[in-house]
């Protein structure tokens, strides 16, 4: 697992509060090393998609705003890690074992985002961190990611939704 040169960002369907664009400003300073290639997800609502493309645009073909992606699990598949929004993208991460840092930016993410953190499953971050250090020490450390990727992968089966519909057959809750 060399040095980590793609970087996965999604914040959700709608990001009212621009976190994006706010990661991609701390980011700047890693995109100094040329290799270093972000793409970003975007959601269908997302009310900022013109001032992030514009932002993209700046960074001459080394920041990608994808919006409505199709294939959601292709693209995490080809990302050496990933910051995402603390929802229900960190499962999908995890099974696939992409390295993620996480950010709660909805009150109703935070359990998850700690079960996640307490097994060393996922990293937290906050935008009040130094995003482009903390991002950079990780995606210069192999051992590190190749932890987060290994604890991810058996954090989750996924055979979740099976359980669910299994349980709501029997009529029972979880």
């Amino acid at each position: 697992m060399p040095q980590a040169n793609k970087l996965l960002v999604t914040m959700g369907g709608s990001d009212p509060d621009n976190i994006t664009m706010r990661l991609l400003d701390k980011l700047t300073s890693i995109l100094d090393d040329k290799a270093v290639h972000i793409k970003t997800v975007v959601g269908g609502s997302n009310p900022h998609l013109d001032s992030l493309l514009l932002r993209a645009n700046r960074e001459h073909g080394r920041i990608d705003i994808l919006q409505n992606v199709h294939d959601m699990p292709a693209l995490m598949a080809c990302a050496d890690m990933a910051i995402s929004a603390g929802g229900t993208t960190l499962w999908e991460l995890a099974l696939l074992g992409v390295p993620t840092c996480a950010i709660v930016i909805a009150e109703n993410q935070l359990g998850s985002v700690e079960a996640f953190s307490d097994g060393g499953a996922i990293e937290t971050l906050s935008l009040s961190e130094d995003v482009a250090l903390f991002i950079e020490e990780l995606r210069t450390n192999p051992a590190r990611r190749a932890a987060l990727s290994n604890r991810s992968q058996h954090a989750v089966d996924g055979y979740g939704v099976e359980r669910v519909i299994d349980s709501m057959l029997r009529g029972s809750t979880l």
